[in-house]
């Protein structure tokens, strides 16, 4: 029981990371592309869906969130409501039967955020990153950051 409710928190910790984290991601979304430490951790975001299980649907590596959100960007970016500013989705569920979905997007400009907006098409934002992530089956994951080691290499970066 100790172990659930821990494994939840950490799971609740690192969402509130990534969420927070989209910023500073995009910032440095080249350096992520070229270096495997950091392409390779794991984020946690996955496709959440009703009713199925699909094969490549996360949790997702760094570098194929940020391959997803730049060679997609019209998939996966929004206009911030309160800046004007790009944001960016970081989060999405949806049913492939309905085609719905709703998602969570973070402002790179401002840092703020929306949870689960209920828009778009589930296949729109299902299919790029899934496609992009069957790239990389065979990742080496040994290789890679933790996310939370990830983060904090990316933001030593952005403090130099």
């Amino acid at each position: 029981m100790m172990t659930e409710k821990t494994d939840k928190q950490t799971h609740e910790r690192q969402w509130e990371l990534f969420a927070e984290a989209v910023p500073l991601i995009w910032q440095q979304r080249e350096r992520i592309l070229t270096d495997l430490q950091l392409f390779g951790a794991r984020t946690p975001m996955r496709i959440r869906m009703a009713y199925v299980s699909m094969k490549d649907s996360g949790p997702y590596p760094l570098g194929v969130v940020v391959r997803a959100w730049t060679e997609y960007a019209e998939n996966y970016m929004r206009l911030c409501p309160k800046c004007g500013g790009r944001m960016l989705i970081y989060s999405f569920s949806g049913s492939p039967l309905s085609g719905r979905s709703s998602h969570s997007a973070t402002c790179t400009a401002c840092g703020y955020q929306q949870r689960h907006v209920d828009e778009g098409s589930f296949g729109r934002l299902a299919s790029p990153i899934m496609r992009i992530a069957s790239e990389y089956r065979d990742l080496p994951k040994g290789d890679a950051l933790s996310f939370e080691e990830a983060i904090n290499k990316i933001h030593d970066f952005d403090t130099k």
